[in-house]
């Protein structure tokens, strides 16, 4: 799901630590919505964010948002 809404990990461990990634991880692995998950996947175009029932879409939202403010504040 990460790599799908082109999140950076790497900048997210740098920004959020490496134990939050670890927390998405083990909330990925254990999902209970993955039939729903794949198929968000299979249909997935362009940009998408994650989808509602991704119990993960918190973290994706709030590190697109801090990427995406910081990059607005540096120009």
């Amino acid at each position: 799901m990460a790599e799908d809404v082109h999140l950076d990990l790497q900048a997210a461990a740098r920004r959020e630590g490496a134990a939050a990634i670890e927390r998405a991880h083990e909330r990925c692995r254990d999902c209970q919505a993955v039939p729903e998950c794949q198929a968000w996947l299979a249909t997935a175009t362009c940009l998408p964010l994650p989808p509602e029932f991704c119990p993960n879409a918190p973290f994706f939202h709030l590190v697109m948002a801090d990427v995406h403010g910081a990059k607005n504040t540096d120009g």
